[in-house]
């Protein structure tokens, strides 16, 4: 039985697995004959890589949101690892990708949310929040900035 491992073709730019090297072909020809369809910037990799790459390119920084956006997300599902205080977080059930799912934070009377994995725990999520960009702006700044609805 061949142990070799699967190669993947790996878009960075769409953050997917396109498509296997055919056990024919190699890598050089696999993503010839793919970046017509999906573009430049293709790469080879074993299949643990390539799935690896794709989490970590999935993971994202924290943004501001509204309460609104928070309570719609938690209310969608039951949510995973909701903790609730003065500090809260959960999980989005489904997710983006392998361990990746969406995390919605609450930090006093701000609102947060971004990607990563779904095992990491309440306290780093705030500390995660809480040396992002966006919690270091004014409250609602970023939702300012984000808004396409014309001032009133």
């Amino acid at each position: 039985m061949d142990k070799t491992p699967l190669r993947c073709i790996y878009s960075p730019e769409r953050r997917w697995i396109v498509d296997y090297v055919r056990a024919d072909e190699s890598d050089v020809a696999a993503i010839a004959r793919l970046s017509g369809q999906y573009g430049e910037g293709l790469v080879a990799l074993e299949e643990d890589a390539a799935h690896a790459r794709l989490e970590d390119d999935c993971r994202t920084e924290p943004e501001e949101i509204t309460s609104r956006e928070y309570d719609e997300m938690l209310n969608i599902l039951p949510p995973v690892g909701w903790t609730d205080g003065m500090s809260a977080s959960f999980k989005v059930r489904e997710p983006i990708t392998g361990s990746v799912h969406p995390i919605y934070v609450k930090i006093i009377d701000r609102f947060f949310t971004f990607q990563d994995n779904v095992r990491m725990p309440h306290h780093e999520v705030c500390a995660k929040v809480m040396a992002s960009e966006a919690y270091r702006r004014p409250k609602g700044q970023a939702l300012q900035e984000r808004s396409w609805e014309p001032e009133r």
